[in-house]
């Protein structure tokens, strides 16, 4: 018998509309070695990096970066845009089939209510849910970087009535992720990283699984379902991933636009509220769907004295001197001056906690740059139909045809 993509889109879809999960190969096994180098040729290319040999382009244990151009040069667009094409008929797919709950029976917890508000019953009145890409960072691990292990959670986004959010990435090497198949649908009242119960995961564990991502394939995740990030040292070195995420909605606006607060803007209070195109514009860094900004190190690695030494070393191998721009101050009020023997009349730099936007970049002086950055040919300006891939849109097949042409010619 032979499957047309057709079938094998309604299969994918069903799979993630009742399982909360799925992996969907992007390119095939050649083509990914390639991609693998042409990710950390990317990595070379941005601008707020010096000309290095390491991989260390996150202080963090975790490895996402921070930085503007993480989120917009040219190579995570083309990805996005193929990613893009592959995902539109399998959403459209599950918004068809109304997000039905998991065949494999109910899971029961005290913890949990039972209505959850990316879940819905689908009425055959109602309009088709619109889609949108969300913009999200490249992650690159090495081999002496180790998350920090998060116990088993929920990742809640702020949901309109009806929506659905998905998370996941591109893999340029392989991975693994582990999970609770079906627990999508588990609703937890607290937004953003909601812990599960000791009790709750006595019902929970057994069915746990570990999901492999081979390079070239994207995991598509609703973001809802338990999970745990696990701190096992890496196989192979860099570990090399573009996150991406979408969203199914009735809503003409973006969840960008729909989160009106940042939550974690240490600097200035409680954020300020962020358009779609406003970020496109700038290239500016934006709010994850979390509705946290991201940022370029801890705040310990300030405030403690055992973590001060390894920000210094890590500014000083891979940060270029245009994103050294605060002179932080200890928690005791002190300013940070560098150790006897180490260029004892400079003062410590650090950059700013969020990152600066390419427009703004652009405007500082080459001097602060190890290198020439010939910003147009790494950084060309969205199109009207790039956008759109960002911004609520209908899922039809045409659509996914115009965006596989646009990662062609980007």
């Amino acid at each position: 018998m032979t499957i047309t993509i057709d079938d094998a889109n309604a299969m994918i879809a069903h799979h993630l509309a009742t399982n909360g999960y799925a992996v969907v190969r992007l390119f095939e096994h050649v083509e990914s070695e390639g991609l693998c180098d042409a990710f950390k040729q990317a990595l070379r290319e941005l601008p707020e990096y010096r000309s290095c040999s390491g991989w260390r382009y996150s202080k963090t244990g975790f490895g996402a970066l921070g930085v503007a151009s993480s989120f917009h040069n040219r190579f995570v667009r083309r990805m996005r845009l193929v990613a893009h094409a592959r995902v539109l008929p399998v959403l459209r797919e599950v918004d068809r089939l109304g997000d039905a709950r998991a065949s494999v029976g109910p899971i029961r917890c005290e913890r949990f209510s039972d209505r959850f508000a990316g879940y819905r019953r689908k009425n055959k009145a109602e309009a088709p849910r619109k889609v949108h890409q969300m913009l999200d960072r490249m992650l690159v691990r090495t081999k002496d970087q180790k998350p920090s292990p998060e116990s088993w959670h929920q990742d809640v986004s702020v949901y309109e009535d009806g929506d659905t959010v998905y998370g996941g990435w591109i893999a340029f090497t392989d991975q693994t992720i582990r999970l609770v198949p079906a627990t999508q649908h588990l609703h937890t009242p607290i937004a953003g990283f909601a812990k599960i119960s000791a009790a709750a995961l006595q019902d929970l564990l057994p069915r746990a699984l570990d999901v492999s991502i081979p390079r070239g394939c994207l995991l598509l995740m609703n973001q809802s379902i338990v999970h745990e990030v696990l701190a096992n040292p890496i196989t192979t070195d860099p570990m090399c991933r573009l996150f991406t995420g979408w969203r199914l909605t009735h809503d003409h606006r973006t969840l960008l636009e729909a989160t009106d607060r940042n939550r974690n803007c240490r600097q200035d209070g409680c954020g300020s509220a962020q358009s779609i195109d406003a970020v496109l514009d700038d290239m500016a860094v934006p709010k994850l769907p979390s509705n946290q900004l991201p940022s370029m190190y801890n705040l310990r690695n300030v405030d403690y004295i055992i973590q001060r030494q390894g920000l210094r070393e890590w500014c000083d191998a891979y940060l270029q001197n245009a994103m050294l721009v605060v002179t932080p101050t200890y928690v005791d009020g002190v300013t940070a001056k560098r150790p006897e023997g180490m260029e004892p009349t400079r003062v410590w730099k650090v950059p700013d906690l969020h990152a600066p936007s390419i427009a703004k970049l652009r405007q500082l002086s080459s001097d602060g740059f190890d290198r020439p950055v010939d910003w147009d040919a790494l950084f060309p300006p969205y199109t009207a139909e790039e956008r759109e891939m960002y911004k609520p849109h209908s899922p039809l097949n045409e659509r996914a045809i115009v965006f596989a042409s646009l990662a062609d010619s980007l």
